[in-house]
């Protein structure tokens, strides 16, 4: 086979959808925010992010999660892994 076959335009669609879900996220948790819901999110970037990490990390436990992609989100979001415990934060007085 050849090695240029090995790579599909979808895969490659799919890579570059991973690494900016990555970003994004990357960008959603340094403005200040928790981690997002998959489940009652505030908005829809909120929803779209909680849902992209919440198949993470059951990707993770189902033990398919690439080795690549884990080694990103440890590096990028330190405590990826669990993240929020449970509720919302409270709201902080202004």
């Amino acid at each position: 086979m050849l090695p240029e076959w090995q790579v599909t335009p979808r895969s490659t669609g799919d890579a570059a959808r991973w690494r900016g879900r990555l970003e994004a996220l990357v960008v959603y948790r340094s403005s200040g925010q928790d981690w997002p819901r998959h489940r009652g999110a505030a908005s829809a970037e909120e929803h779209q992010l909680g849902v992209w990490i919440h198949t993470q990390r059951f990707m993770l436990r189902r033990g398919s999660l690439d080795a690549a992609k884990i080694q990103a989100l440890d590096a990028a979001l330190p405590g990826w892994r669990t993240g929020r415990r449970s509720g919302r934060k409270p709201a902080q007085d202004v």
